[in-house]
């Protein structure tokens, strides 16, 4: 029997979580009213009882299965999966969130309805621990399907103020996506299993540059968890380095499509600007995760000479040199002026300045969704 859905779960680590999210999909798939859905749980080298539950799971549902390997990394376990998936579509949950209720036949009847899409990307909700805040791309569902409109949504996967101002969601995230499984085995596409950190933003930006027709469905799918002690959010020591990496990756893909002609040359000064913007973001990003992280044992002085060290080496240097002020998001703006005036130690305040307009902005957007829900609820 055809499997039109393979749903891909890496797993490593997440015992307090992993029950939630295995069971949504267990009702989503209920609530589908078929069976013909492949579900793969990739065990990466879990050393709590995360291994142990996704058994359990699959155990009790038929088409779930469990595949174990040696810890590799996040882009490892989601290369094992793809390997594996025999589905026509491919679909990337993380384990420590879940899927709607409705979100097996929203995908299924998404794929079925679609006409000849390689990527299908849907909305979410983002849950904060206290409440849930939607996800939302677009105001309208949308297609690409022209190399003009696709290498715009690429940028935006790279930096999405820059290609587009009017949403507040990144794009680069895996969960979000549906993926038609002949595209991606055709194209060689691969999570980059040597980078340890943005590495599905790398593969949607490479996914959606040899994608021929993208398709935007406002449905809501997944609840995506904000995990004060996830990989996104913790302290790394090496986040510097980890993102060097990154752009040493995204510079020689720039190089080969310049070399394929795959980019004129409008396309490739503003995805460099785009790159050059994503950079200074990812800096101001290190300021949380490493710079002025709490966990950070070093002390204010040698913080500081690390930051300067930084900053004057690549690519900082040439990104803060060359990036138009007009493309980088307003609370970059500041960030790029005092590393362009050499005023390096204004850039802690400014950083515990964004930590509390962050924190108001996530209390506006829940309250500004709460009322409407409350005046939706009236009207009905």
């Amino acid at each position: 029997m055809e499997t039109p859905l393979s749903i891909i779960i890496p797993i490593y680590n997440v015992e307090p979580y992993l029950d939630r999210c295995l069971i949504s999909v267990e009702r989503a798939v209920r609530q589908a009213g078929t069976d013909a859905v492949e579900i793969l749980l990739i065990d990466d080298g879990s050393t709590d009882r995360s291994g142990r539950i996704a058994e359990r799971h699959a155990a009790r549902c038929a088409c779930m299965r469990v595949l174990h390997q040696r810890n590799a990394g996040v882009a490892a376990a989601r290369n094992a999966g793809l390997s594996e998936a025999s589905g026509n579509w491919l679909y990337f949950m993380d384990s420590d969130d879940w899927i709607d209720a409705d979100g097996v036949r929203l995908l299924l009847a998404a794929a079925a309805g679609t006409e000849r899409a390689d990527i299908i990307l849907f909305d979410a909700w983002q849950d904060t621990g206290k409440r849930e805040v939607p996800w939302e791309h677009f105001r309208e569902e949308a297609v690409w399907s022209t190399r003009k409109q696709l290498n715009r949504l690429q940028r935006g996967v790279l930096y999405y103020p820059m290609a587009y101002p009017e949403t507040g969601v990144p794009l680069a995230a895996p969960w979000d996506k549906l993926y038609r499984r002949d595209f991606i085995l055709a194209n060689g596409l691969r999570f980059r299993e040597e980078l340890r950190v943005l590495d599905d933003m790398v593969f949607n930006m490479e996914s959606i540059g040899r994608a021929e027709r993208v398709v935007y469905v406002k449905q809501k799918i997944y609840h995506y968890r904000k995990v004060e002690g996830s990989v996104t959010n913790a302290y790394r020591a090496d986040r510097v380095e980890q993102d060097r990496a990154v752009w040493r990756y995204i510079g020689a893909y720039m190089r080969g499509q310049a070399a394929l002609h795959r980019w004129d040359g409008e396309a490739r000064a503003a995805f460099l600007q785009a790159f050059y913007c994503r950079i200074i973001r990812s800096f101001a990003i290190c300021c949380r995760l490493n710079f002025y992280h709490v966990e950070n044992p070093k002390s204010r002085r040698e913080r500081q000479a690390y930051v300067k060290e930084v900053l004057r080496g690549r690519p900082y240097r040439t990104a803060f040199g060359r990036v138009r002020l007009r493309n980088a998001e307003w609370r970059l703006k500041p960030v790029i002026l005092l590393v362009r005036c050499g005023l390096y130690r204004g850039l802690y305040p400014l950083y515990l300045a964004e930590r509390i307009r962050s924190r108001i902005q996530d209390l506006r957007r829940s309250s500004e969704w709460r009322l409407r829900s409350q005046g939706s609820r009236r009207r009905g």
